[in-house]
């Protein structure tokens, strides 16, 4: 009887355990393995460059310093300056380099799609290189010299009217960004003024303050330190909204002055074509993480910059807002 019941004991404990051992099977069939599920970006293992197609010193370099210099990557990252052609120089260093996430560019969208739109760039740099981020809005304004005979944008609009062509209207470059928002001015405003290129905008700063020319149109950032010091008065930002910049918020918009012109720069970080959406979405996590500090934020006040953060479908958002407006500031000028 014994025997019986010790045999009828083993036989349920082999069943049992070929029970368990099958579930286990079938679980290890249709359960993925915990390797597999979650695999671990091999980015970065080396140092970053991130190029700057403008000149030390400038908005565009002093931006990216900000930025890089407070980057937490766990390699060494560093800028490098490559100027010329428009920026073209740089720009195109980039987008001919490898998209594994080492070179990358630090540019504005804005400035992408005028370069793309008027020729300058022989690529579409404005679709085809990768966006990443953007810290910052730096929109075009509307200036003249404190001691001069204009002190609002009525005021110049009203003259042009009534004297056409005789107001000297100075900023930088030929069918550039400021050229080509200048002329989105004259169009909404209905005026004819006389254009005067410059080459930098601290020739073109200087012109209006040493009586050469009238008008100045540049970026918040450039005339910033003039505004502060009390040599130059901001009678307009090409923007929807007001300046959130000290001595600027008191500056009426185009937009509230009833004029369709808004134009400045979205300053940020682009790749070359095709860079892997994980490496993307890595770098944008990062800038992110620099753009949240209170002390980048107070830097980049300081510089006259307003804080704006855009991911990568914003960038292209952006560009794809900007294409037409740079188009049909183009038809006006020629």
């Amino acid at each position: 009887m014994m025997k019986r019941v010790f045999g009828l004991l083993l036989s349920l404990t082999l069943l049992l355990t070929c029970a368990v051992g099958c579930g286990d099977k079938t679980a290890e069939q249709t359960d993925p393995a915990p390797e597999q599920e979650t695999a671990q970006l091999d980015y970065p293992t080396r140092s970053i460059n991130f190029v700057v197609p403008y000149g030390a010193g400038g908005g565009t370099d002093v931006m990216a310093r900000a930025v890089v210099g407070a980057l937490d990557l766990g390699v060494s990252t560093y800028v490098t300056n490559i100027e010329g052609a428009s920026a073209g120089t740089g720009s195109m260093e980039v987008y001919h380099s490898d998209a594994d996430g080492y070179t990358l560019l630090v540019h504005q969208a804005e400035a992408l799609v005028t370069y793309v739109t008027t020729g300058t760039y022989s690529e579409a740099l404005d679709t085809e290189l990768t966006p990443i981020a953007t810290v910052a809005w730096d929109p075009m304004a509307v200036s003249v010299a404190a001691n001069g005979r204009f002190k609002s944008l009525e005021e110049i609009v009203s003259y042009a009217k009534e004297h056409p062509g005789e107001i000297k209207w100075a900023s930088v470059g030929t069918k550039s960004n400021n050229h080509l928002t200048s002329a989105m001015i004259w169009e909404a405003a209905g005026i004819d003024v006389t254009y005067v290129p410059y080459d930098s905008a601290s020739k073109s700063k200087t012109a209006v303050l040493g009586g050469n020319a009238d008008v100045l149109l540049g970026q918040v950032s450039e005339v910033k330190a003039l505004v502060d010091s009390g040599e130059m008065v901001c009678v307009a930002v090409c923007s929807e909204n007001r300046s959130t910049i000290e001595n600027f918020t008191e500056v009426p918009t185009t937009v509230e002055l009833g004029y369709d012109a808004i134009m400045g720069n979205h300053r940020g970080f682009f790749a070359p074509p095709e860079l892997p959406q994980e490496i993307t979405e890595y770098l944008t996590a990062k800038i992110k993480e620099v753009y949240d500090t209170d002390a980048f934020k107070a830097s980049m006040a300081e510089l006259g910059y307003e804080c704006e953060f855009l991911d990568p479908g914003q960038i292209r958002d952006i560009i794809e807002e900007t294409r037409p407006k740079i188009e049909n500031a183009m038809s006006v000028l020629d």
